[in-house]
């Protein structure tokens, strides 16, 4: 695409080989994928995004009704991130924020992982850091709004893999309920073969797994 103007800073050949991979080293696959990703970013004004920030009183209220953060690191130096949707509730949410406030802090979070956390993740790693480890916590996940859960949470997966691609490392899905595998089984068509690989729900039986990649120092008290 002759539009496309190279940035030396942001396009390393790390975020090169992101974009490879997420097309099998296709090159032809792969210079369109980051065409897109690179309109995208220029017609939603993508760069200015890493310093939006929600009113103080509607993210304190977001996060109490949908926790998402970073905690320390695996044991590669990846960055664990970690949802939790026990007290999930789609209406409260929307009645906090609105759909394009919500992604637009995802793409913000986004952004400041791939300029800020991942290179002190790799600072302190010693090491090039460009994975996080993800921990979905479905404890006490409202059964009635599992659906719409998955609804939201794969337009957000969507985001990720077209524009953020080959960052996630593995995601637990951990404390599922009984009808999840219902509802993943329809999500998981939707997924790439390379993402399916990389998501494990391994149920309420999580201790021993999680510390295969975390050390129990790393973890918060509530996970192990």
């Amino acid at each position: 695409d002759p539009s496309l103007v190279y940035n030396p800073l942001r396009h390393t050949d790390h975020l090169c080989l992101q974009f490879l991979r997420a097309r099998a080293f296709n090159l032809k696959d792969a210079l369109l994928m980051f065409s897109n990703c690179e309109r995208w970013r220029e017609e939603n004004q993508i760069a200015a995004l890493i310093s939006f920030k929600l009113a103080p009183h509607a993210s304190a209220k977001l996060h109490e009704l949908y926790p998402r953060y970073y905690h320390k690191t695996d044991g590669w130096g990846r960055p664990l991130y970690i949802e939790a949707l026990s007290k999930f509730d789609y209406k409260s949410i929307f009645s906090v924020v609105n759909e394009d406030e919500l992604f637009k802090s995802h793409i913000a979070s986004y952004e400041h992982l791939y300029r800020v956390r991942y290179p002190a993740c790799s600072a302190v790693a010693g090491h090039h850091i460009e994975e996080s480890f993800i921990i979905l916590d479905c404890y006490n996940a409202p059964l009635m709004q599992i659906g719409k859960i998955m609804s939201m949470i794969g337009k957000i997966t969507e985001i990720s893999k077209n524009y953020y691609p080959e960052c996630m490392f593995k995601m637990y899905v951990i404390n599922t309920p009984m009808m999840f595998s219902g509802i993943y089984s329809c999500i998981k068509p939707l997924l790439d073969s390379a993402t399916k690989k990389k998501i494990q729900v391994v149920g309420s039986s999580y201790s021993k797994l999680l510390l295969e990649y975390i050390p129990s120092e790393n973890l918060p008290i509530y996970y192990g």
